[in-house]
């Protein structure tokens, strides 16, 4: 076989990182060998200093998180709180709250949460906006009106057709739930010590014996719609606080809190970020890492007319692919 054809045959070595070249800006961590703890919260002062929080809605035994997937309405995502006032559960949601004025931001690490003007749509914004939080005498949980409109709170809507959050008036005293519990995300260590820096990357120091993270892969974390995640991969590509890493499933962007100055292409990472998406860009943001060695880049061979046909489900977005004449 001719040498020129058994070239054209195999495959061209010309790199293409199948994704959108679009990167956000949003700059929080998540410790990426640490244990999510989520602790209920009981005073206003807890949730304005900042943090990262969920809110529950609790429906008699039944509990919902308010997603942080931003639309008009936004669905929720079932937990489970148990006698003792422990948060668990599969992919829960968390915000980023920060104090703005005399009360609060919501943010999802892409997006800020907003409110439509004189309605019940809720919105994502560029910029932050402001909810003013307050305590029910009643109890420990906390309602988050608009700032702009006094009658209207982030509701939960109990009816069969109104199932979601959205910013409902608080003059409706039955089907809809305000005042929700508050849990503040931390994180407990996970045995030994080690050193690095905030930003995300951790050099051990020695012999330390440390709590098993669960590993999602990159695919389940891409079908996911919000949580935390941490997945292993190969760096295909670095761009600042962007670094897409690959598995044997799929691959997605981190976006770090710093540029990834210590990473090459090649390397291998556990890394952990909460699950988002930035103009269409699927990502792990706020993401930390761990460099764990290297590996030989990873490449699916591809024909053109393939990776056409897969832009509308967008499965090989952020991997690499080696193109087959």
């Amino acid at each position: 076989m001719k040498t020129a054809k058994k070239r054209a045959l195999a495959f061209l070595m010309a790199v293409l990182v199948v994704m959108t070249t679009v990167f956000g800006n949003v700059d929080y961590s998540v410790k990426a060998e640490e244990t999510t703890t989520y602790t209920k919260v009981t005073s206003v002062d807890d949730i304005t200093a900042g943090g990262e929080f969920v809110l529950v809605a609790a429906n008699g035994e039944n509990y919902y998180a308010l997603g942080t997937t931003i639309a008009k309405k936004i669905s929720p995502v079932t937990v489970t709180i148990s006698d003792l006032g422990d948060l668990s559960g599969d992919g829960i949601p968390v915000w980023t709250i920060a104090a703005v004025g005399d009360g609060i931001s919501l943010s999802n690490g892409i997006k800020y949460l907003g409110h439509g003007s004189k309605s019940t749509d809720l919105k994502n914004r560029d910029d932050a906006y402001t909810w003013l939080v307050s305590k029910n005498e009643g109890g420990d949980v906390f309602r988050f009106t608009s700032s702009e409109e006094s009658g209207r709170s982030i509701g939960y809507g109990t009816a069969s057709n109104q199932l979601g959050f959205k910013a409902y008036n608080t003059s409706n005293t039955t089907g809809y739930i305000f005042d929700f519990l508050v849990f503040k995300a931390g994180s407990s260590a996970s045995g030994g010590t080690g050193s690095g820096n905030e930003e995300g990357n951790t050099e051990e120091t020695g012999d330390t014996e440390e709590t098993e993270v669960t590993v999602t892969a990159i695919a389940e974390v891409r079908a996911a719609s919000s949580g935390s995640f941490t997945v292993e991969g190969t760096v295909i590509f670095i761009d600042g606080k962007n670094v897409v890493v690959q598995d044997a499933t799929g691959g997605i962007n981190l976006y770090c809190g710093s540029a990834a100055s210590d990473l090459a292409v090649g390397d291998t990472v556990k890394a952990t970020g909460t699950r988002g998406a930035y103009k269409g860009l699927e990502q792990l943001s706020g993401a930390t890492y761990q460099k764990t060695g290297n590996a030989e880049l990873p490449s699916t061979i591809k024909t053109i007319a393939e990776i056409n046909a897969d832009a509308a489900v967008g499965t090989l977005e952020s991997t690499r692919v080696c193109i087959e004449d």
